[in-house]
């Protein structure tokens, strides 16, 4: 799967067409056209861009198992370097959203299930509903609007990871301005996610709940808060894993929009900037590295539902 990517990666990337490029510098009327095309030539030269694309496709792989993924085209630094720095910016926001979507849509789940049917159930289930169907920019634009600006509560900073004079302070003092910058965008990518897992666990409770080990584990006397969160709780995790191969990508695509709104400089906002600015060697590297992400979630599910799912033993 990962060489089937690799493959389409550098096939959309190479099927740009950098013609348009050529136009725009020619329109330059500064640079004669000689010139020009002497500047196009090394410009392409540089990049391997004159080179047969079998040729170009084998130095790339060889360039990405020694992790050296070329230079920017619009930044003198090293692509690895970009990337590097936006990945650490990205985790910030994306590891605590991935926590949350466990740490809160399952509890959430399994209280909807033992309250099924009830006021609560179909209140909760009707926002997590409306939640859900929310676009990812507007639920953004929502939260910051009101929480970050002086039209509602004014309680969070308005962009970033970080505040000038946060830094070089007090690790407690960094510690709070972190979490104060990270709370919305954090929110704003999450909420999507906790809802799907709510939802997903608290049907997978039901299902769990109407079968026969748990009536027999009611009849034996156990007690209801160790039938629930022990013996049904185990069971009903397995559609909560094999969510996290399909709420990784959401995660990576959220970024884009949820950097965007709060102008954190991760690679959500580096994948858009490089896409607008047509920058091949930065667009290529972020394609691979959220593909492998991707990959590296359904591996983690896989192994999960491996763990979770009880195993029949033959006598």
């Amino acid at each position: 799967m990962l060489l089937g990517i690799l493959i389409i990666d550098f096939a959309l990337i190479q099927a740009t067409d950098t013609q348009r490029l050529r136009q725009e510098n020619l329109d330059d009327k500064s640079v004669s056209p000689e010139e020009m095309e002497k500047r196009l030539a090394d410009f392409r030269r540089e990049f391997d861009l004159d080179r047969p694309i079998p040729r170009r496709f084998a130095s790339w792989l060889g360039n990405i198992v020694q992790l050296e993924f070329g230079h920017s085209m619009t930044d003198p630094r090293s692509v690895r370097t970009i990337v590097g720095l936006a990945l650490g910016k990205s985790l910030w926001l994306q590891i605590p959203a991935i926590l949350l979507f466990f740490l809160v849509g399952i509890p959430l789940g399994v209280f909807m299930a033992g309250h099924a049917g009830g006021l609560v159930d179909r209140v909760l289930g009707t926002t997590l509903l409306g939640i859900y169907a929310m676009p990812t920019f507007w639920l953004g634009t929502l939260l910051l609007i009101y929480g970050a600006t002086a039209s509602g509560l004014d309680l969070f900073p308005l962009e970033g990871l970080s505040s000038e004079d946060a830094l070089g302070g007090s690790f407690w003092l960094t510690f709070k301005d972190r979490i104060a910058h990270l709370f919305l965008p954090t929110l704003a990518l999450s909420l999507p996610g906790i809802t799907a897992v709510a939802r997903q666990t608290r049907s997978a409770m039901l299902e769990t709940l109407g079968s026969d080990y748990i009536l027999a584990a009611r009849a034996a006397g156990v007690a209801e808060n160790r039938v629930v969160w022990v013996h049904a709780l185990r069971h009903s995790l397995i559609p909560a894993a094999t969510l996290l191969g399909l709420l990784l990508p959401q995660v990576v695509g959220g970024s884009v929009v949820i950097e965007k709104i709060f102008n954190i400089r991760g690679m959500g906002l580096l994948l858009l900037e490089s896409a607008q600015n047509r920058d091949f060697p930065v667009l290529q590297t972020l394609v691979l590295l959220s593909a492998i992400l991707t990959l590296i979630g359904f591996v983690v599910s896989d192994f999960l539902n491996a763990k979770l799912v009880p195993r029949t033993r033959t006598s």
